[in-house]
């Protein structure tokens, strides 16, 4: 299933923790998912609840959007500067929301 966020257009894949682990090189248990820039893909751990996945792949979709934004390169501040995260809020929410717009969103989470 793809997903289009901001001008990227990313693969949305269920992958089992063995697949995880061979890629990672991490124990799968450590990992619900992520992202992979270079080939457009976000990776969900299919060895976790469904609830689990859902949320770890709107985890991930935020962190699209704040590379897709260049707030990525200010990350640390968010933790130590709360106007930082009122910008980081201003920044994403209207590419959350264009995103939801721009694909079924159920359909992807049913998928995963």
């Amino acid at each position: 299933m793809n997903l289009k966020i901001g001008a990227r257009i990313y693969s949305v894949e269920k992958w089992s923790g063995s697949e995880i682990e061979s890629f990672t090189g991490r124990d799968s248990n450590e990992i619900c998912g992520f992202t992979d820039y270079y080939q457009g893909k976000i990776i969900v751990n299919g060895d976790v609840s469904k609830d689990v996945r859902e949320e770890t792949l709107l985890h991930e979709i935020m962190h699209t959007l704040l590379d897709n934004s260049g707030i990525s390169e200010i990350g640390k501040q968010l933790k130590e500067d709360p106007q930082v995260a009122e910008l980081v809020a201003t920044i994403t929410a209207p590419r959350l929301h264009a995103m939801l717009k721009d694909n079924d969103i159920q359909s992807i989470l049913n998928s995963i």
